[in-house]
């Protein structure tokens, strides 16, 4: 006896089909009867059929078995087994900006990694999205690349967005996300991981202490012209 179909030795799927074939010793022609059962459990009614679909497996191993008996009721003497692996459950990823290479251009090195139920780490691949302009593959055990060079401090920046995939081709449904635009970054990391010195942290900030105090002003003498004709046409 032999399996005509069955699934791959890992698949991303709940439901499986199976079909086998059986050869009896004699020549009466007369067509076998095949029972089957999964993981251990119990052997259904001997039947004409020869292929079954399993619906709702859990994610992990199972045993697929199957046996045939002639018209007489002679079994075989061997049960036909194969195990498969179900894995429906996605991945999860993470990304980490390690830092900006100034010296090169500003150009932003990240690192990735992802954790699945089933699949080794060393198993899974990754694709990454820069900047909304679609997903590409990185190199299978590769953990990390570099990004467009230019996130200098004053660049507008991008998001990037990773996702893992594991070995049956189970894909993050929600990938991890960089946020390099402006001014987020500024406040996800450290001037270091920016490649920022921290100066210009300091210029900035009184950049934005004089605007303030300007705008300030502004309302101040607004609130003074207000008031004083307030009191002109009061006393009128």
């Amino acid at each position: 006896m032999q399996l005509k179909t069955q699934p791959p030795a890992a698949v991303n799927s709940s439901s499986v089909q199976f079909s086998w074939i059986g050869t009896d010793q004699t020549t009466d022609n007369e067509p076998l009867l095949y029972s089957y059962r999964v993981d251990d459990g119990q052997w259904t009614e001997y039947s004409l059929s020869d292929n079954t679909t399993l619906s709702s497996l859990s994610d992990g191993a199972h045993t697929f078995e199957v046996r045939a008996k002639d018209e007489v009721g002679n079994t075989s003497k061997t049960n036909l087994s194969y195990r498969f692996e179900v894995d429906t459950t996605p991945p999860r990823t993470t990304v980490t900006l390690t830092r900006v290479d100034r010296p090169n251009n500003y150009t932003p090195m990240i690192e990735f990694s992802g954790s699945d139920n089933l699949s080794p780490v060393e198993a899974l691949t990754y694709q990454v999205n820069i900047a909304g302009q679609g997903w590409g593959d990185v190199t299978p055990g590769m953990t990390g690349v570099s990004l467009q060079p230019g996130l200098t401090p004053w660049a507008p920046g991008y998001r990037v967005e990773v996702r893992a995939r594991d070995a049956v081709g189970n894909v993050d449904p929600n990938p991890a996300v960089l946020n390099l635009q402006m001014p987020y970054r500024y406040f996800l990391f450290k001037p270091d991981v920016l490649g920022v010195p921290t100066f210009a942290y300091l210029i900035a900030g009184a950049v934005l202490l004089i605007i303030l105090f300007g705008i300030g002003a502004g309302l101040y003498k607004l609130y003074q012209v207000i008031i004083s004709r307030i009191q002109s046409s009061s006393s009128e």
